[in-house]
């Protein structure tokens, strides 16, 4: 017997969800949002990392992540703890983060850095063991050309940027006469 697994799996209690729900939110959404709580409460780890990583007079080039612990459920799985090391001023450093691979990469990335990775993290269930399995990732890290920018004000950086989707917003509007839609 066939079935529909589009239908069947989706509820159609998730079409009366609000968008600010995180069982409505896309894969990216979800990074970046966790993302954001992970950076608002860092723990020890995250918060060493983010330190080294926001300090200027250190030369990061990159780093490696390694799994702690992998939550085990099939399709489902994810890294829950992860250990970060990095060279910082000609010493290597490690730290044990509390967070998963996704997360820490869009912390990295609300450093001002651009990410290269060299061999990415991944978590995948190995075919015939079927057994969830985590690979470590290498990565570069590039600093953006806003790093100091970001680094000294950063409230003031993000409403710059509001103000040129602002400003795009309205010239799109003047271009396409949304503007006059409602009258």
């Amino acid at each position: 017997m066939a079935c529909d697994t589009e239908s069947y799996y989706k509820s159609p209690l998730l079409n009366f969800i609000p968008a600010s729900h995180p069982r409505s939110w896309t894969e990216e959404k979800r990074r970046v949002e966790v993302g954001k709580r992970v950076l608002a409460n860092p723990d020890a780890g995250v918060a060493t990392f983010v330190a080294d990583l926001k300090n200027p007079d250190l030369a990061i080039t990159g780093f490696q992540m390694e799994p702690v612990t992998l939550y085990k459920h099939m399709g489902q799985s994810r890294v829950l703890k992860c250990k970060v090391s990095w060279e910082a001023g000609g010493q290597k450093r490690e730290a044990v983060c509390g967070t998963g691979y996704d997360e820490l990469l869009e912390v990295v990335q609300s450093c001002a850095y651009t990410i290269e990775p060299v061999q990415p993290a991944q978590v995948f269930v190995q075919y015939g063991t079927w057994n969830p399995m985590a690979t470590p990732g290498i990565y570069k890290l590039v600093r953006r050309p806003d790093y100091q920018k970001l680094m000294e004000d950063p409230d003031r950086v993000y409403r710059e940027w509001v103000k040129e989707q602002n400003a795009a917003r309205r010239k799109m509007e003047a271009k396409l006469g949304w503007d006059k839609l409602g009258n």
